[in-house]
């Protein structure tokens, strides 16, 4: 069993423990520079496929080049919501 001194000593080092954890998390601002690899490619690859679906879509129903902009547009548009969103969660 723990005397008073011993138990009041456990204590007041994991006071201490709780106090340096709060210390030690990591800072916003030294996040990884892939983040913006990652944000390249998700714009990239999100414009792209809009592009190929429209693409697809423009021969199967015979509209060219009508849905192929519409991919085009639509593509841009989610790519840079994705983009303005993320800006976002890295600024709070």
């Amino acid at each position: 069993m723990l005397s008073e001194e011993e138990k009041s000593d456990l204590r007041q080092r994991l006071n201490e423990l709780e106090k340096s954890e709060q210390t030690l998390k990591p800072k916003e601002a030294e996040k990884s520079p892939y983040r913006f690899i990652h944000l390249g490619l998700e714009f990239s690859f999100t414009i792209g496929l809009c592009l190929v679906a429209g693409y697809w879509l423009d021969n199967r129903w015979n509209t060219s080049p009508w849905l192929l902009l519409t991919g085009l547009c639509s593509g841009f548009a989610a790519a840079l919501y994705r983009l303005i969103k993320a800006s976002e969660e890295t600024e709070s």
